[in-house]
Order: C-alpha cells, then structure tokens, then sequence
C-alpha cells in the first residue's frame, strides 16, 4: 500500500556572490556664458539763470542815495510818523498790560541743579585747604578756583595753586584740572579781566599779586610785584580790573593793610608799578562806625570793595569791624601816611550804618546806579542806596552770610552762600525776606567761601566750600529768564521797604 518514491530535483544556482561589474561615465551640461559690463546713471550739470535787473529809481539802493526825489519822500515820511511812533513808544513803555503775561512756549520755574563738582586731589588731601577764590574768564568758558590754607601762626609757607577747569572741552574731568598753577604761598583772591579772557590776576596772603596769561603754554606770569616796597602787606582781599581805561592791564587791590593801590603792567620787565594809591586810617573814618585807635596811623582793613557800575571812581568799601563806606578815587585829600614813599590819598566820602560783624561782600548793582548790597556774619543781607545812610531793604537769616552777588540778567535775583553751608536764592519779586531756593553746598555742611555768576551763561552759577571744592550750578529758568521793568520793580521794592 506504501511504498518508497524517489522525486527528481532541479537546481537554481545563486548568484549574490558574484561581483558586479560597474562602469564610471561622466555627462555635462553646456557651458555657462558669463560676461561683467557697468553701469552708470545719467550725468547732471547744474546751470544758473539769472533774469534781467529791473532798476527802479525810486527804490532805495545806496548807488543812488543822492537822488533828490528819494531823500525828499523819505523825509515826508519821517517828519509824518516821527511824532506818532514816539509818542506810542513812550505810552507802551509805562504800559502795565503785559507785566503778568507770559509765553504758551515759556519754560516752567525748574530746578536748580549742581551740575559740576570741581576737586583737585593733591591739595584735597590735605584737609587744611579751602577753595579760598573763584572767578570767571569774560568768556565764561573757564573757571579759575584758588586755595588756601585756614592755619596761619605766622608767615605764609604753604606751597598753593590756582586751577583752571574748561567747561567746554571735550576732555573735561571735574577731578582733573585742564591747567594747573603752583603758587609758594595761599592764593588768596582771583580775577579775570573783564576783556582779555586769558588774562588773570592773582592775590596771595603775603600781599604779592601776579598777573598770568593762561592761554600760554609755559612761563605764564605776565608780571609781579615782587618786593616793592610800597605794596601791600597784608593779605589781598580783591582785585578789579579798570573798565575802560586807556591802558587795558591795569587794576586797583585791596588787602588787610588798608590800602587800596592802582597797578599797571609793565611788558618790559615783568613787573607791576604803582600808579596811585589811598589808605584807610581810623582816624579818617566817621564816628558812628566806632572805630578807635590810640595810633594816628592806625589802618583799618578792607575784608571787600566795589566799583560802581556807572561811574568807577565812586566805590564801595567794607572793613574789618563791619564798617560800610562810600568812597571817591577822585579826591585830593592828603591821608598823612608817614609809612609810605609816595602819597597816599584818603578816600572817605561817607559811611552807612554798619553791620555788627564781619562783612563778606559787597556790590554795587550790575543795573542800577544808586544800589548796593552787603552781606555779613551778623545775619543780615542788605540793600543800600547812595542817597541815604540806612539800609533800604534787609533780610536776615538765623545764620551768618559769607558771599552775596547780583544776579547778571535779573535784577531781582541775588545768590548767597551761608556759614553753614547752603546756596540761596533770593527773588525780590516772589519775596523780600524768604528765599526761594536753598541747596546744601556739600554733604558734610562746610562752610561757603566763594560764590560768582558766569557773565555770559547766566544760568551758571559757581561757589566754593573750605572743605576744597568749588560747585558749578544750573539755575532754573525763571531765575535767569528777565522780566518786565525788573529794574523799576527793585527801585519800587527799595522805596517801600523804606517808607
């Protein structure tokens, strides 16, 4: 039923094993034509025309300002509307209609803000010094700033120096003078002259002045007083260059000494000469300022004195002891100084009533001719007029004041420094007894030494501290932004507070 069966097979022989042959064949496109051509756009040329000059003779042109018939019609015109725009002019200036009104694009009051604080290391370290004096160029680009030492037993020998800052430059550092000058003795006043920028005055606690031409590159001293033997012998307390005199380098000082000498630059030898001088003595002052003496030439010093602003031989005068001043550089009057080779004048016109202490400044007004203020330790900030003894305005203040000064372009505005340590800003038309701003000089509450408005940025203001640092200020807009009839106003404030 079962039996074997042998099936036949058939064979598939693989071939995976087997290498394949391949072959390498290349095929190529046609070649890419490329070529490089430029460009350029249309040439423009740029031609003028000009139309004929239509000449009109009756047309003011100056060729023909010697026609009759032009100069007869101008004529008519004036002698027609002369009388009418004067009289208008006249009307509109006693005008009170636009007094409180005030541009839409006016700025508001703003902030007074410390803008730069000005510090020169070597001599910051040493603690003694204080920025004794600034002053600005006529420029008001650069800023000049003293020192001194507060210790003095006896003679000055302290090595100082007088540092100059250029607000302007690109590379200026408030912490790195642009110009430093060593002094071998306490500056003790500075001033620019009032044209020729470069040109600066210096005052040292010996007496000595020297006069430097910062726009130098070396050997800055114009000239020097050296020993001469009638200088001054005490500490300088101002310098004052003479406005419009004949011979641009001259000045007048004042110093502790009493004296008040005129000093012209001599380009030839280096040197100052005297050309005038006047002295203070105790017994040339008035009897109300209480000064007593048992010598007969006894000098009483000048701590601070003022040109007036339209007539510079009328100055004012503040002394040791708070003794206020009027004096005339155009008197004759023999001082019988026996301690002096040529002769010194007396100056004394007439005094006001004193202060009861120290006077730190004082400044004939910059806008009126009759006006003057002072300052004092005693507290009071006051405003004098010529025409009377008394003070006409004064504010005071439970602190001392150092400096006091006008404002440049408001004649309302007056800056002060105090005993401890505050700028403020007074403005006559917001309040005669209040300031309006009053900012901390330094952190530590030092006192304030030196103060001066910028005559040309008049929203600058700078002051100097005794602990070394001088501070540039940006006063708000409405402290520098000049009102309607402001000087009117002051004489108006002046004649109330009086009555």
């Amino acid at each position: 039923m079962f039996e074997d069966h042998q099936i036949n097979y058939t064979e598939f022989i693989s071939s995976w094993k087997e290498i394949r042959s391949t072959q390498n064949n290349e095929s190529q496109t046609e070649n890419l034509l490329t070529d490089t051509a430029e460009a350029q756009i249309p040439e423009k040329s740029e031609v003028e025309v000009q139309t004929d000059e239509i000449k009109d003779e009756n047309h003011f042109n100056i060729d023909n300002i010697n026609n009759p018939e032009l100069i007869s019609g101008v004529l008519q015109f004036l002698n027609k509307v002369t009388d009418v725009m004067c009289a208008q002019l006249e009307k509109n200036s006693r005008s009170h209609a636009f007094d409180c009104y005030t541009l839409s694009s006016d700025p508001e009051y703003g902030n007074t803000d410390l803008k730069h604080t000005l510090v020169y290391e070597p001599l910051l370290k040493e603690s003694e010094f204080q920025c004794s004096d600034l002053s600005w160029n006529s420029t008001g680009t650069l800023l000049a700033v003293g020192y001194s030492s507060v210790i003095h037993d006896d003679w000055c020998t302290h090595d100082s120096a007088v540092c100059l800052w250029n607000l302007h430059r690109r590379d200026f550092n408030s912490r790195k003078p642009n110009t430093v000058i060593e002094t071998d003795c306490c500056l003790t006043s500075l001033s620019f002259h009032s044209n020729l920028a470069p040109v600066l005055a210096g005052g040292k606690f010996s007496g000595e002045i020297v006069v430097w031409n910062t726009g130098r590159e070396d050997d800055l001293t114009l000239a020097t007083t050296g020993a001469v033997t009638d200088s001054h012998h005490e500490a300088i307390t101002g310098l004052y260059w003479i406005p419009t005199h004949q011979d641009q380098l001259s000045f007048i000082s004042t110093s502790l000494d009493g004296k008040i000498l005129f000093w012209k630059v001599n380009d030839r030898n280096q040197s100052l000469e005297i050309k005038d001088g006047f002295i203070l003595l105790a017994d040339h002052l008035p009897r109300n300022l209480g000064v007593k003496s048992t010598y007969p030439d006894s000098e009483v010093g000048i701590t601070s004195m003022s040109l007036n602003s339209e007539d510079p031989s009328i100055c004012l005068i503040a002394t040791e002891g708070g003794g206020v001043i009027q004096g005339s550089f155009n008197t004759q009057s023999v001082a019988g100084y026996g301690a002096s080779s040529f002769t010194l004048k007396n100056p004394v016109v007439m005094s006001f009533t004193p202060h009861q202490g120290y006077i730190g400044s004082i400044q004939s007004s910059p806008h009126t001719r009759n006006l003057f203020l002072t300052c004092g330790s005693d507290g009071e900030l006051r405003i004098y007029s010529l025409l009377q003894s008394k003070p006409v305005l004064t504010i005071q203040s439970s602190v001392g004041f150092q400096k006091s000064w006008w404002s440049v372009v408001r004649p309302l505005v007056i800056s002060t420094i105090t005993a401890n340590g505050e700028l403020q800003i007074y403005d006559l038309q917001a309040s005669c007894s209040t300031p309006v701003s009053s900012l901390s000089l330094s952190q530590n509450s030092c006192l304030g030494t030196a103060l001066q408005f910028n005559p040309q940025s008049f929203e600058l203001l700078a002051s100097g501290t005794s602990d070394g640092k001088a501070q540039v200020w940006q006063l708000g807009n409405q402290l520098v932004a000049s009102g309607v009839q402001e000087v009117k106003k002051l004489n108006d404030i002046a004649k109330i507070t009086n009555d």
